[in-house]
């Protein structure tokens, strides 16, 4: 049994696809959307295209460097309405924490990942694929890990 399953550079283009249909559908608005680094880089930068709205990327590795300083981010945001995207929402800690520390700078926020594990309890408004870490143990290798 393998374990890991790959998450090719197909899918993502498929993912991204759906998710702007989804977007479109809904003639849901969004100001900017905020990619996560590292995982979030490129299909943010691939919505941002297709739905031609601005993209910023966050470094979530503040979390171990408190230094660094996001208050130009949090003036560029305030009171704007953001898509946070990710790679996958596998435990929800990233996104939680994201969540948290926009929720008192932003209208409104909505969560977008590829790959969304729905054992946990962070909601996802837009996805390509779910999985549940109830049963699928394996690593998720996307296209982009040289690893």
């Amino acid at each position: 049994m393998a374990t890991t399953f790959h998450y090719t550079y197909d899918d993502c283009v498929r993912g991204v696809e759906k998710i702007a249909q989804l977007i479109q559908a809904k003639e849901e608005q969004f100001d900017f959307i905020v990619g996560v680094a590292r995982g979030g880089c490129i299909p943010s930068v691939l919505l941002s295209h297709k739905l031609a709205i601005p993209l910023i990327v966050i470094n979530r590795s503040r979390i171990d460097h408190p230094e660094i300083n996001e208050a130009g981010i949090n003036q560029i945001l305030y009171g704007k309405r953001i898509l946070i995207v990710d790679d996958i929402v596998d435990s929800g800690t990233t996104i939680s924490d994201i969540i948290k520390d926009y929720s008192s700078v932003v209208e409104y926020q909505k969560v977008c990942a590829l790959l969304y594990n729905v054992a946990q309890e962070i909601k996802v408004d837009y996805y390509h694929k779910t999985i549940d870490r109830t049963t699928e143990k394996r690593w998720v290798h996307f296209f982009w890990e040289i690893i």
